[in-house]
Parts: C-alpha cells; sequence; structure tokens
C-alpha cells in the first residue's frame, strides 16, 4: 500500500515525518519499531493544543467521512485512507476505538493523530470506551506501548491526550455522532457541552452514557447494559432524545457489524439510529467487512446511500509482528 500525503494545509514536521515512515510501502518500520518516544511526545503536545481549543460538542456542517472502530488494525486503516483520500481532499470524523485488540495500536493511533497535527481542520477525533486508561490495560495497547518505547512514558501521554479528546458531534444540525449513543443524564446537548470531559470513564456516568452505551430493539426506554457500563436506550429513549435536540437521527460506532454497517429502530424505511463499522475482519477473524459513512451532504437521509464498503487488506499486503503472547479478543 502506498499513499501521497499531498500538500498539508498547515506544517507539522515530526508528524509529516512519521506518516512518511508509516506509509512507506518498504514496511521497514514494522520489522524493527525505531520511532522514539521524544518524537511521539512532539507530537502528541501539538495534537493536545488543538484538542485543548475544542469544544465537548463539535458542530460540523458539509462534506465527511465518518469512521468507526479501527481498533489497531493498521494495515486496514492506511488501505481506508487510501481509497478514501488523504486529509488534505477529505474530511474524517473518526467516532473512537483506535487502539486495543489489534496488531498495531501505537501505528494506528500515531497516523490517526499525526493527520490531527498535519490537518487539523480536517479531521476530527472523538472518544471511544477504549481511550481509557484501565481498558488500554487490558486490552493490548499499554503492553504494546511498554514493548516499543521501553516504558510507560508515551502510554500516559495518550491517556492525558485522550482525556481532551471532544465527546460527540452534530453534523448538518441532524446527525448526533458519538461513540456509543446517550443516557437518561445526557439527554440534551447542553448537558453534552457543558460537562468536564477531563475523566477517566470508568469512574464518571455521563462519560459512560456516551461512549458506553448501545441501543435495544427490546425495549422501550432504558436499560442497564450487560457490559457493566453505559446503558441500553429503546426506541422511544431515542425519538425523545431526538425531538428533545431537534435532530433526526443517531450516528454512531462501538458494536460489531458483519455487514459494516446496522440500522436501529427502522420502520417503512426511516431509521433512528445507525451504526458504522470500520474494522474489516475483526480480530483477523470475523470475517466481516467494514464500511465508512461517506456524508456529502442531504441529512440523514443520503447517509445508508454514503455507506462505502471496504475488505481487509490480504495477508501478503500486512506484517505481522514475531511475538504475540496475549489475544484481546472479547
Amino acid at each position: 500500500i502506498s499513499i501521497s500525503l499531498g500538500l498539508p494545509t498547515k506544517m507539522a514536521a515530526e508528524a509529516t515525518k512519521i506518516l512518511e515512515r508509516l506509509a512507506d510501502p518498504k514496511k521497514t518500520l514494522f520489522t524493527k519499531f525505531d520511532i522514539k518516544d521524544s518524537t511521539v511526545l512532539k507530537v502528541i503536545k501539538l495534537v493536545k493544543q488543538h484538542f485543548e481549543s475544542e469544544p465537548n460538542l463539535h458542530q460540523l456542517q458539509g462534506s465527511w467521512t465518518v469512521v468507526g472502530d479501527i481498533h489497531g488494525q493498521f494495515f486496514d486503516v492506511l488501505d481506508m485512507t487510501r481509497r478514501f483520500g488523504i486529509p488534505h481532499s477529505t474530511r474524517y470524523l473518526f467516532l473512537g476505538d483506535y487502539v486495543d485488540r489489534g496488531l498495531y495500536s501505537v501505528e494506528t493511533l500515531l497516523y490517526i493523530i499525526c493527520l490531527k497535527a498535519v490537518y487539523p481542520d480536517h479531521v476530527v477525533l472523538l472518544r471511544g470506551n477504549h481511550e481509557s486508561r484501565e481498558i488500554t490495560r487490558c486490552y493490548g495497547f499499554y503492553e504494546e506501548c511498554i514493548t516499543k518505547f521501553g516504558g510507560v512514558n508515551v502510554w500516559q501521554a495518550c491517556m492525558e491526550l485522550f482525556d481532551l479528546m471532544a465527546i460527540a458531534a452534530v453534523l448538518d444540525n441532524e446527525l448526533f455522532c458519538v461513540h456509543g449513543g446517550f443516557g437518561p443524564k445526557t439527554n440534551t446537548l447542553d448537558q453534552i457541552r457543558l460537562f468536564h470531559r477531563e475523566v477517566e470513564p470508568l469512574k464518571d456516568e455521563l462519560m459512560q452514557e456516551l461512549i458506553w452505551s448501545d441501543p435495544s430493539e427490546e425495549i422501550s426506554m432504558f436499560e442497564t447494559s450487560p457490559r457493566g457500563y453505559g446503558c441500553l436506550y429503546g426506541d422511544m429513549a431515542t425519538e425523545n432524545f431526538l425531538k428533545e435536540n431537534e435532530l433526526k437521527g443517531v450516528l454512531r460506532a462501538h458494536q460489531l457489524c458483519q455487514e459494516g454497517y446496522q440500522t436501529h429502530f427502522e420502520e417503512d424505511g426511516s431509521w433512528m439510529a445507525l451504526t458504522v463499522w470500520s474494522a474489516p475482519n475483526y480480530c483477523y477473524r470475523c470475517g466481516n467487512v467494514a464500511s465508512v459513512v461517506d456524508y456529502r451532504g442531504g441529512g440523514k437521509d443520503s447517509v445508508v446511500k454514503s455507506l462505502k464498503f471496504f475488505n481487509a487488506v490480504p495477508e501478503e499486503g500486512r506484517v505481522k509482528p514475531e511475538i504475540r503472547e496475549n489475544e484481546y479478543f472479547l
């Protein structure tokens, strides 16, 4: 896989160099990881400055490519941006879950935040439930940082970066974009705009509702989530949320979809929530296709028509680490 970086709208020298290394078709970085932690920390510092200036809730207009979970599947992410465009020509809204479970969480996160550093106005990164201290300690990212950087400094800096990520976005005044959903304590946009986002998600109920919750066809309002965090929200709860906030749909990620996407609370061809999933052949075993929403305006009615699908990069197009001691699949 090879890509062209094009002309960035705002130069960030260290980030540009890392992007070039990651996109190198010879893949030398994947036989010997040699990016210094000091270089990575410089990029994180720059991206933190961007995040600090951003609101909890982005108001976005026009064309955006909306991406669901990517979970450390670096070669699939690189292929995705090759297919749909580097951010000098395409604007990306990522819905979270950049790390864990895949074989290259460090490289995946580096790639995404370097795109943010170089093209800050064309990349919006939202927080997912895996952008968390406790979760990354369990599902791979923490261990991978220790292995590649020889200590915890980069991991700790990434956790501070995650704390600053925006939580949600509203697209064209119609679509509420978030990792998980909403809940009884986060059922208005004003509540989301005003709450303090620099928290560890598993210790904050409001954050849990936004990044851990799931839609359920079996209930009408809210119930406790079997995940242990967040909640389940039903059709009536979703309808009330959309009416209260003058919205038309929820666009979210967080759940594996074998066909790359799934609609929820659909009646007569009209849905109230839609899940997009962007990690093909999830964990290298699920056999699913992936999708992005290549949104070009037109509101909620155009979303399903805007879905673009892609498969996993074949084995010969990726590199596997020599040692993989643990499996991080649930």
